[in-house]
């Protein structure tokens, strides 16, 4: 695959366009943990929301890796300034092709909680837009031993299979002019996604599989629209499109005006279902909920099905910070009998938990 022409003189002219060497990177471990440890120490309402409806979760040490990544970024681009505080944020797991479980994570310094008196502190003075500070890196999961690579300058990873192949969905670009990239998982080769009307930031798009071809939601409200992606090509047309409705329970009231947007690719939920996640959050972006839901695996993909909204949990130690209710669900494979769920929170911090599937279903209300 090729970046078109369009998006090389986009990156030529801020800046952005350079070479991707790899460096090292360590890994991290797995820890497990009841809902009840959480229950205890997390605000009243974010933490009952959460643990009611997935009240046997397991946590996934994530930032462990994030001083190994930062220093990856910081060996391979020197143009980076060192001085300024980094974070490792908004991950996504995936299969390698050579079956290893990777990591996908944005390093950037844009992050809302490196205050450098009150790591709680919500930084004052965070600007949106920035379009020089997105390196997106790949490191080899659960090993201490574990290798990263820049990639290059993309954000909010989406990875997924397609045809037995990894790929990401990842914007370049701000939070008011960005561009739909693929990402080549194996060659870290990408191309510009074209639709007709689109808007000056494509984000989020939600990719699945369906008899060998590649679609995306592109928008779930007020309609489900689902767009079919050409892989040779990379042009995409409207495939089909079907009516929504997605309930606002658990929602604050003031959140329940505010529009929804996709979040995680899709994965198989069962033989008549694919599942993902949805996010919703205010105009200040410091309040972030989410939601899983269900579309049918056939034609036109309507949405069938959804839980409440609910907000994830936050670090160990950092329940009370201000940073808290900014959320952001990347990642979503299926393991098994269990979910792993890759999710950034507060700008500031990497995490990942499991869910068993068995919960999920219960809460879409689809068991029985």
């Amino acid at each position: 695959m090729s970046v078109p022409k369009c998006l090389l003189a986009f990156l030529a002219l801020t800046g952005l366009a350079r070479s991707t060497p790899a460096g090292s990177c360590g890994g991290q471990e797995t820890k497990t943990y009841r809902s009840q440890t959480h229950l205890l120490q997390m605000p009243a309402r974010q933490s009952t929301l959460f643990t009611e409806l997935f009240p046997t979760y397991s946590m996934v040490d994530v930032d462990g890796t994030s001083g190994s990544a930062i220093a990856t970024v910081f060996d391979s681009d020197l143009t980076v300034n060192k001085t300024s505080p980094h974070r490792m944020i908004n991950p996504a797991h995936y299969l390698a092709a050579d079956g290893s479980l990777r990591l996908l994570a944005r390093v950037t310094q844009e992050s809302r909680c490196a205050c450098p008196d009150n790591l709680k502190q919500l930084c004052p003075g965070w600007k949106r837009g920035r379009l020089d500070d997105s390196h997106l890196v790949s490191c080899l999961a659960n090993s201490s031993d574990g290798q990263c690579t820049l990639i290059g300058p993309y954000a909010d990873p989406h990875a997924f299979q397609f045809r037995g192949r990894p790929l990401a969905f990842v914007n370049y670009g701000s939070s008011v002019i960005c561009y739909p990239i693929l990402l080549d998982l194996i060659s870290f080769e990408s191309s510009g996604l074209e639709v007709p009307g689109m808007t000056p930031c494509e984000k989020n798009w939600q990719p699945f599989e369906h008899e060998g071809e590649l679609f995306f939601s592109q928008w779930i409200m007020p309609n489900h629209k689902v767009i079919r992606c050409n892989i040779s090509s990379f042009a995409c047309e409207d495939a089909f499109n079907s009516s929504t409705s997605l309930g606002l329970d658990g929602l604050p009231g003031s959140m329940q005006t505010e529009k929804i947007h996709g979040s995680t690719p899709y994965v198989e939920l069962d033989s008549n279902h694919l599942l993902a996640a949805a996010h919703i959050h205010d105009e200040s972006l410091k309040h972030y909920w989410h939601m899983f839901y269900a579309i049918q695996r056939k034609p036109p993909f309507a949405i069938v099905a959804s839980t409440r909204w609910f907000q994830f949990l936050a670090p160990d130690g950092y329940q009370d910070a201000e940073w808290t209710g900014i959320q952001f669900a990347g990642g979503l494979m299926r393991t098994g009998d269990d979910l792993l769920v890759s999710y950034g929170i507060g700008d500031c911090f990497s995490q990942a938990l499991k869910l068993p599937v068995s919960d999920v279903v219960k809460a879409l209300g689809l068991h029985g």
